[in-house]
């Protein structure tokens, strides 16, 4: 398992915007649009995320990597490019989340499309250990990090973003925030929570919105999609 790894970690270097597919149904503007916007330098397929390769262009495919055990392709015949067990104790997107946190990453943009099923979820489960994995990767990296346009996890320190809507604040880990600008329920002083606190539930964007924490958090867009 850690030459796969090292394999991995190869194509890190020296990339700086990360694109990561999961095997869930991708509506193809809404990625085509993605492509276009991000241009990202590095796409890697998680398992059936092999999918989505149908739409790239040339280019895209020659950045594309697929890491995967095979379980999730619709096409049997596809061959991932670095293949992992099918019998191990952790996921294929773990994998590579693991693999950035054990490299000196030059990563200024990571988004991920595909992880949760547009329709209704039927497996919760990989749903909160997806979160977890990936909120793994701002205590290490000082980026802004998007899943499926509902999530956006942000770094310690001040971050702002654009929203109208219903939207959650969610520290997986005991906090102390500010939330102020354009929200309806505001922390205009440094406020401490614990993790998995309601404090930050269900408040009401209506433009500019600015976070403060000591920590990382995460934001759950629970009306309009975010544009990242």
């Amino acid at each position: 398992m850690p030459t796969l790894k090292i394999h991995l970690i190869k194509h890190f270097l020296p990339q700086t915007r990360l694109l990561i597919l999961g095997p869930m149904e991708i509506e193809p503007k809404t990625l085509k649009r993605k492509l276009k916007k991000m241009a990202p330098t590095l796409i890697i397929l998680i398992d059936g995320g092999t999918r989505h390769r149908e739409i790239f262009t040339t280019k895209e495919r020659k950045i594309s990597l697929s890491v995967g055990d095979g379980d999730s392709t619709l096409n049997s015949e596809i061959q991932m490019d670095i293949l992992l067990p099918v019998k191990k104790d952790f996921s294929d997107l773990f994998f590579v989340i693991d693999a950035i946190l054990n490299t000196k990453s030059s990563f200024e943009e990571i988004t991920l499309m595909g992880l949760i099923s547009p329709k209704n979820e039927e497996r919760i489960d990989h749903l909160m250990l997806n979160i977890g994995v990936v909120q793994k990767l701002t205590h290490k990296l000082p980026i802004r990090i998007v899943m499926d346009d509902r999530f956006l996890f942000l770094p310690a320190g001040k971050n702002t973003f654009d929203y109208s809507g219903i939207f959650s604040v969610i520290s997986l880990t005991p906090n102390s925030l500010k939330i102020t600008g354009a929200a309806d329920y505001k922390l205009n002083k440094w406020t401490k929570i614990k993790a998995l606190s309601t404090l930050g539930l269900s408040n009401q964007g209506q433009g500019r919105i600015q976070i403060e924490s000591i920590r990382p958090i995460m934001i759950y867009f629970a009306g309009t999609k975010f544009n990242s």
